[in-house]
């Protein structure tokens, strides 16, 4: 069992700045992430962001690597691709099971925001290395060829930003309509991205180690193979695991924790911030209580008064 005065669950700008704030204050927290470093961010990289002070009319993909850079900053540890899936208090600490490790805290801070792992289709080779759930640079998918599979906002302008980078795109959707602005579909149709509409993914395609093609199906029943060296699904997300907070006594209303001024929960040793409060939803927002959630933990350690 290993052993740490803070862990911080979730990766995104709650639990990041939280991990930074504690850092600067002498502790060393360990953040378990279940998916990647602002995940969730980065699954709107291409839209530009609002009510962020300094980053108005930027795009989400700014801030995005502002908080990767933050992480290398302050030198903390993030462990990515480790869920929680248990959690329970024995005596005065935190017992945490991730599906890797089991830990011991002092301090629990929850930062999972309100999305889970990004949605698969079930389909053998989904876990392949050139199968991807986002996007972080799109030069990275220059001069290769890049199947999407989605129909909403951020597949659509996904598949424009890599199209304009220099990648051959096709993109798969299976309806005859994108749920997209009509003008964010113009633009993609307008930097060269192919169409195949009413078509679903029916089989991943591999050969050594990595997906090399993908079976579509249209509605009429006819299948068709289409050659790849990426395939990137962008279907939405599966809502997260809460059973192991409901399990550990956390009170909560509806999917949200309850917590107060200090970002205390009704659990001791237990914090929760960001999107996963009842708060608004917005970056600027689960910073901030990132932040008050680090100062409250800082305090509870130093004089063990709750």
């Amino acid at each position: 069992m290993e052993r740490r005065d803070v862990i911080v669950v979730g990766a995104g700008p709650a639990g990041l700045t939280a991990a930074a704030t504690l850092k600067q204050y002498g502790i060393e927290p360990l953040v378990l992430e279940g998916e990647k470093v602002m995940a969730t961010v980065y699954s709107y990289a291409w839209k530009p962001v609002e009510n962020y002070p300094g980053f108005d009319g930027k795009k989400a993909i700014e801030i995005a690597r502002a908080f990767e850079e933050m992480v290398n900053y302050f030198g903390f540890e993030v462990r990515e691709g480790e869920r929680v899936i248990k959690a329970f208090k024995e005596g005065e600490e935190i017992v945490i099971e991730s599906t890797k490790l089991t830990y011991a805290t002092k301090v629990l801070i929850i930062a999972i925001g309100i999305l889970g792992r990004p949605r698969r289709m079930g389909l053998p080779n989904e876990d392949l290395p050139n199968v991807h759930y986002m996007v972080k640079d799109p030069k990275e998918f220059s001069g290769t060829k890049v199947v999407v599979v989605g129909g909403g906002d951020t597949a659509v302008d996904t598949a424009t930003a890599l199209a304009m980078e220099g990648a051959d795109v096709t993109i798969v959707h299976r309806r005859d309509q994108f749920r997209a602005p009509k003008r964010s579909v113009d633009k993609m149709i307008s930097a060269g991205v192919k169409l195949v509409l009413n078509s679903v993914v029916k089989e991943i395609i591999a050969e050594g180690g990595k997906a090399k093609a993908v079976k579509v199906e249209n509605k009429e029943g006819q299948t068709f193979v289409i050659p790849l060296d990426h395939l990137i699904f962008l279907i939405g997300y599966e809502p997260p695991d809460l059973s192991w907070i409901k399990d550990l006594g956390v009170l909560m209303r509806g999917r949200e924790i309850i917590v107060d001024d200090k970002m205390k929960t009704n659990v001791q040793g237990v914090l929760a911030a960001g999107d996963i409060t009842p708060v608004p939803k917005r970056i600027l927002v689960a910073s901030a209580q990132g932040y008050i959630a680090a100062l409250t933990a800082f305090r509870y350690l130093k004089t063990g008064k709750w």
